[in-house]
């Protein structure tokens, strides 16, 4: 008699989806094996994931001849990985969850110029605690970012000290961003939190100086440690939060790091 293997899908991709889509339904998440045309890590499919992500860079190319290649190489990145970074916060810190799935093995999606939409094909969910979230979201997060600059470094050189700069303005948007969503989250939350994201990620405690000091009430705000380069592309804008603007050089950091 023969048997046939069935894979029962952990309910907790189901509740994520639901979750991420209410966040913003951009972060469209489905369970699935990837074709072809799809973005998924993997070191023996490097040739493919270079000509993926060369293609996504074409196409801001294409869309924005007049911004140039930081920006066209700043944008491709930052679309790289948002939905990772994203998908990360929420299993990290929404309560339901509380459990990190294998972000290293997303599949991601392209729609010319954005990269909107993933899948996992199941895979095992870490459980631990908070800490211990943050340190396997951490590794994950790596070992899948490392894999898409090396796949870049085939057609374009992109160092990682540039990377690293814009994954922190990533997370650290991300831990600010928490006051939003969770109840009394304070100011000093925001540093602990990030205290816990740049030692998992293995970046200096230097990068908590983005959090600056508001004029006269003393909260905190974030000022990018890099700059998006929107401003390039006709259209575009140089943001609020931008490192490059005369007030935002003279904020005091919200917390001296020794």
């Amino acid at each position: 008699m023969a048997f046939q293997l069935f894979s029962i899908i952990d309910p907790r991709f189901e509740l994520l989806f639901e979750k991420a889509r209410s966040v913003t339904p951009y972060l469209d998440g489905k369970i699935c094996s990837p074709d072809n045309n799809v973005l998924l890590s993997s070191p023996q499919k490097q040739p493919e994931i270079s000509a993926w992500i060369k293609e996504l860079y074409q196409a801001l190319e294409r869309n924005h001849p007049e911004a140039g290649s930081s920006y066209w190489l700043t944008r491709t990145w930052e679309i790289l990985c948002w939905q990772p970074i994203f998908l990360s916060f929420i299993a990290v810190y929404d309560y339901e969850l509380n459990a990190v799935p294998p972000i290293s093995q997303i599949a991601q999606y392209r729609d010319d110029t954005f990269v909107t939409g993933y899948s996992f094909k199941n895979g095992q969910w870490k459980t631990s605690d908070h800490q211990g979230l943050i340190r396997h979201c951490a590794h994950e997060l790596n070992v899948l970012f490392e894999g898409y600059r090396e796949a870049m470094s085939d057609w374009t050189r992109i160092r990682p000290g540039f990377t690293r700069h814009l994954i922190v303005d990533a997370i650290l948007t991300n831990v600010a961003r928490l006051r939003a969503t969770i109840d009394n989250f304070s100011d000093d939350d925001v540093i602990q939190e990030a205290t816990y994201w740049l030692e998992a990620l293995d970046l200096p405690l230097k990068h908590l100086d983005v959090y600056k000091r508001k004029e006269g009430t003393g909260t905190l705000r974030m000022v990018r440690a890099s700059c998006c380069q929107d401003y390039r592309r006709d259209g575009g804008h140089v943001c609020c939060n931008c490192p490059g603007k005369a007030r935002n050089k003279s904020l005091e950091p919200y917390h001296h790091v020794a």
